[in-house]
């Protein structure tokens, strides 16, 4: 591989280290450089007056505000990766007109375009972001986004869209520029040098003290004829998810806490084991800076969540144990994950864990403003994005619905028994959040519906096309 081009140093704002979670990242495409781990491509439908100069005008004042579309990462030939914060930078956008074909042909060359957009990435040591804007018909474009997850997280995703929606109405009105003045990335970099090493390896020491590894795995017969993934999306129903807020609600414990829970005891129907850890995805902004939720950036992490129960324990001992250790563990929650493997007393090539919860709850109240001027509304259409652990769960809550997003190993993972095993996962969450007397149940008394491949799920649909979501809703 070519090394990188050289920056014009008077074009540098600023030289950063990289923070663990993007090392890891970048660790991952050193290896192999030719995966698609972490590489992501979101498309969105645009609906409204869209001129072209306005549009990159609008993107390129989005990297004015949050300096991570402007920064590219080095790495070759260095002791140690950095961050390298351009002053100037203008966001690459590749305009196509298809509003002239038959409908047909538009979709055809539309997808097209997106394959070979995703097939081609970004190169994170020249151009980390970059945009396609395709021209459906007179009203209607296709928006395309293609990044690498070592630069934002899904909660900056949003900031973005919402920026570059108000820059775009600005200069399509020829309103006064006010440029989104925010606390720097590097402020972030200084407060994860700053924490106690010694208070966080005290606390992962004795959380993980006596742990003994046994990952869920419901092999496939096929293991290892495949590199195939799996995945499907679950709508709670309207009666479930208000069940399910309002059991939370009542008993004063996260929504979170009782979709990780109930995890647990469904999948003991498996292992039988009943010391399990999860890995959680956090959002790492509970530090105290200024603004830190209006921020661009990395800030996520993953760490584990251990659930331990007795099933002679009552259900609300339980849930409200885990409440509590959810809340002990927040202080921690910007701990390496490398780090806490080291703490525990484990290589670093031990994997705690090969299931991550992902919730999806980010403060929209705060980021919201009124729509009824908007020239563009935005909706997502496709999202390409691939993951390296074996079942991903994502469970978006911030709204009035809660759906699940499952994507998993099929090397690891036997496709009609992982169904199974969320069908009676969905059917533990109804039976627990619609009893009123649940006070005295006990775990051992929670509906026993086994897992196993002759029992058919009747409530996993998997996705054939792609779906139309509101933007709030994107991860």
């Amino acid at each position: 591989m070519m090394n990188p081009p050289k920056i014009n140093k008077t074009n540098v704002e600023d030289i950063l280290p990289i923070t663990p979670m993007q090392r890891g990242m970048l660790f991952h495409l050193m290896i192999n450089p030719s995966s698609f781990l972490y590489f992501e491509q979101m498309c969105y439908r645009l609906r409204g007056k869209i001129q072209v100069e306005v549009f990159r005008e609008a993107w390129n004042h989005v990297a004015k505000s949050n300096e991570l579309l402007r920064s590219l990462i080095r790495y070759k030939g260095l002791s140690k990766p950095i961050l390298i914060v351009l002053k100037k930078y203008d966001i690459p956008v590749v305009f196509h007109n298809l509003a002239d074909m038959d409908e047909k042909e538009r979709e055809r060359e539309l997808s097209k375009i997106k394959s070979n957009d995703y097939l081609s990435r970004v190169d994170i040591n020249v151009q980390p972001f970059r945009v396609t804007l395709c021209k459906m018909s007179e009203d209607e474009y296709e928006m395309i986004i293609t990044t690498h997850h070592i630069i934002f997280d899904g909660w900056s995703n949003i900031i973005l869209l919402k920026e570059f929606k108000d820059y775009y109405n600005t200069f399509y009105y020829n309103k006064k520029v006010i440029i989104h003045q925010k606390t720097r990335f590097k402020e972030y970099i200084k407060y994860l040098w700053k924490a106690d090493k010694d208070k966080e390896k005290k606390f992962w020491k004795h959380y993980l003290r006596g742990y003994s590894i046994r990952n869920l795995n419901i092999k496939n017969n096929n293991y290892g004829l495949t590199d195939e993934r799996g995945h499907f999306d679950y709508e709670v129903d309207a009666e479930l998810a208000t069940n399910i807020r309002k059991f939370a609600r009542i008993n004063n414990i996260s929504i979170a806490v009782l979709l990780y829970s109930v995890w647990a005891i469904a999948q003991w129907e498996i292992n039988k084991k009943s010391d399990i850890i999860i890995g959680i995805s956090v959002s790492g902004r509970n530090v105290k800076l200024k603004g830190i939720e209006n921020m661009v950036g990395l800030f996520i992490n993953t760490i584990p969540f251990r659930l331990k129960f007795e099933l002679d324990e009552e259900l609300k001992g339980y849930l409200k144990r885990m409440n509590k250790a959810i809340i002990e563990i927040d202080e921690f929650q910007t701990t390496d994950l490398a780090d806490i493997k080291k703490y525990g007393g484990y290589k670093p090539n031990t994997s705690l864990f090969n299931t991550i919860f992902v919730i999806q709850n980010y403060p929209f109240k705060n980021l919201n403003y009124e729509t009824g001027n908007d020239i563009v509304d935005i909706s997502l259409t496709t999202k390409e994005y691939e993951t390296n652990i074996d079942l991903s769960i994502g469970v978006r809550v911030f709204s009035e619905d809660i759906k699940f997003e499952l994507n998993y190993n099929k090397k690891v993972f036997e496709e009609q028994l992982i169904n199974n095993l969320f069908d009676d996962y969905i059917s533990k969450l109804e039976d627990i959040v619609s009893q009123d007397g649940y006070e005295n149940t006990k775990i051992k008394n929670i509906t026993c519906n086994c897992v196993n491949a002759d029992k058919k799920s009747n409530k996993i649909d998997s996705i054939e096309s792609a779906r139309k979501v509101d933007f709030d809703e994107i991860f």
